[in-house]
């Protein structure tokens, strides 16, 4: 019989009570070993309570300090321990943010960082000393003058050449000449005053001269009469030079002839008229044997004998609008807590925010009415507004609603910006009016409406004359009905004069007359109708005490009533065929300054300060 073997299992191998014990101990050493070297590490750690820690603590403040600079488009308070910056909209309710950073004054008070009128937040709660230097470069922009009328001026003349004729006018045979004014280069429009002809009588003693003033359509006389003089035949006594004075004479552009001719209806021979032969001028001579319907040339050497006389119009001396940008600011921070140790940087602001002392503004991303920009507690538009007219960042006029900021005089230097568009070919127009200047009773008004009127977008902006009625300063118009048109004015109390700039371009300078102070809102809109089709969305006032303002510079300019071309090459809104000048600034020399001047900016429009 085979044996029967059993097999034998290992047990795993166990601790003994000793051993376990005795791991306890040791793990317990390492662990109050471990516990005390971090407890030591964390003490080593600098914080708040520390002088490193306090260091690094605002070192991070000062960083979101700089940010906060770096994205300002304006600074409305610019203060040795206080500076208040307007930023980009950054949570889309369509306002801008503000941000004000401030120290009070005293050693151990605390810096604050306030956000769009909140409550002030303790960023750093016990400061020593806190001086901020802000670095300015002044910015001028020169508006063209106000259009002043020269001396009576000789402006066309033919007397002199090789041969002389004479034509008897007849009421079958009219005759004048092409006036091609002499103009100095800088003139911008012109008006005849007289006409002076060489004749003589030729013996209708009933007869009548009549002396026209008529249009040039393109390469021949036109058919509208400006103005007439009559004179009988019976004053021509001998051959010598006749007057004719025109009273309603219209202003022709600078680029524009006109035409005068000598007109008989009806009667004997009104005189016979002398011609110079033998000219090597082109063809200014022209008839007509049907009362002015058609007119055709005389020979090439053959000019009517005359002396013309008028007034020209060109640009008053220039006028700079000098502002400041801050360029950059210095911060210097010091601790309660190690005061003899500063934190100092030099922000660089790539927005170069303009200085200004006082700001409203609305993208109508939001109801206006309840914007505080200021943070005073009080909304910066009065009124009830209708936010069932406002979509997409835009807000369709209506007439009755306006905007009443703090300072409702308007007299120190103001920047008003506006931007419109209108979408319905109606006949109906909307606009903004502004009432600024306001002191001793007085205000002055300036208004702009915009209408889309047969496929062109129509702006008028017009001021009060010296008997306080609002005349046109100008028209421009655009194609794109699409456009949004920029309108900027730039107003100069001291100087009654107000400064246009649309698209960026610079149209002129106005002096403007002033009326009783009605106490109407000083910025109102207004309507044709209450489906005008015009369109908002954005308006800004910027309010500066000190800046600075001169006349110093003569330069082209528009005439006051001109019609200015916005479209371009392409058809949009541009600069091309226009009679303005751009809006780049000349560069002025960099201070250090914490004076305020004024403009006012947001997001779109930034580029027209750089």
């Amino acid at each position: 019989m085979t044996p029967t073997h059993r097999r034998q299992r290992r047990r795993p191998a166990a601790f003994t009570l000793l051993e376990v014990v005795i791991s306890l101990v040791v793990i317990g050493v390492l662990v109050a070993t471990m516990s005390s070297a971090i407890v030591l590490a964390t003490k080593a750690l600098p914080t708040d309570d520390t002088d490193a820690g306090s260091i690094v603590s605002a070192a991070q403040v000062m960083q979101q300090f700089r940010d906060d600079l770096q994205q300002a488009i304006h600074l409305t308070e610019r203060d040795p321990n206080a500076v208040t910056a307007v930023l980009p909209d950054q949570d889309g309710d369509g306002a801008p943010e503000v941000i004000r950073w401030a120290w009070a004054g005293s050693a151990a008070d605390p810096l604050t960082r306030q956000r769009n009128g909140g409550a002030p937040v303790i960023v750093i709660k016990e400061v020593e000393t806190l001086t901020l230097g802000y670095a300015a470069v002044d910015r001028s922009a020169v508006f063209p003058g106000t259009p002043v009328e020269s001396a009576e001026e000789l402006l066309s003349s033919q007397d002199g050449g090789t041969g002389t004729g004479s034509e008897k006018l007849k009421s079958s045979a009219w005759f004048g000449t092409r006036v091609d004014p002499n103009l100095p280069a800088d003139a911008t429009g012109w008006r005849i005053t007289r006409a002076t002809f060489y004749g003589d009588k030729q013996g209708g003693s009933g007869s009548t001269i009549t002396v026209e003033l008529r249009d040039w359509d393109s390469d021949a006389p036109g058919n509208t009469v400006f103005d007439s003089m009559d004179r009988p035949e019976s004053d021509l006594t001998a051959w010598d030079w006749y007057d004719f004075s025109f009273d309603g004479s219209p202003t022709f552009d600078a680029s524009e002839d006109a035409f005068i001719n000598l007109a008989n209806y009806g009667g004997g021979d009104a005189g016979k008229w002398e011609y110079d032969k033998g000219n090597s001028a082109p063809t200014n001579m022209y008839e007509s044997g049907d009362e002015g319907a058609a007119w055709t040339a005389y020979a090439d050497d053959e000019e009517l004998k005359h002396y013309v006389y008028g007034i020209y119009t060109a640009p008053g001396d220039g006028w700079s609008y000098t502002r400041q940008r801050v360029k950059c600011v210095d911060l210097s921070l010091a601790l309660t807590r190690n005061p003899s140790r500063t934190l100092d940087t030099m922000v660089a602001l790539p927005n170069a925010p303009v200085a200004v002392d006082d700001l409203w503004v609305t993208d109508f991303g939001s109801d206006p009415t309840r914007l505080d920009l200021d943070a005073n507690g009080v909304a910066d538009w009065s009124g009830s507004f209708n936010d069932s007219r406002m979509m997409n960042g835009h807000w369709a006029i209506q007439a009755g609603h306006q905007l009443e900021p703090d300072d409702t005089a308007f007299d120190t230097p103001t920047v008003l910006n506006v931007r419109l568009r209108d979408i319905t070919d109606d006949g109906a127009g909307a606009g903004v009016r502004w009432r600024c200047d306001r002191g001793d009773g007085l205000q002055t008004v300036i208004t702009a409406e915009l209408e889309l009127d047969g496929g062109e977008q129509v702006l008028t902006v017009q001021g009060l004359d010296d008997g306080g009625t609002l005349t046109t300063w100008f028209t421009a118009t655009t194609d794109d009905t699409d456009a949004w048109v920029h309108l900027r004015l730039l107003l100069d109390p001291d100087n009654d004069r107000a400064g246009v700039e649309i698209n960026q371009l610079r149209v002129g300078a106005f002096v403007y007359g002033t009326t009783a102070d009605n106490g109407s809102p000083s910025l109102g809109f207004f309507a044709d109708s209450a489906n005008a089709g015009v369109q908002c969305d954005h308006v800004a006032v910027a309010v500066a005490g000190t800046t600075a303002v001169e006349a110093d510079a003569t330069i082209n300019g528009a005439t006051a009533g001109a019609s200015i071309d916005l479209d371009d090459d392409d058809g949009g809104l541009g600069l091309g065929n226009t009679a303005g000048t751009s809006s780049a600034d000349s560069s002025g020399t960099s201070s250090s300054s914490t004076s305020s001047s004024t403009s006012s900016s947001s997001s779109w429009w930034g580029s027209l300060f750089n």
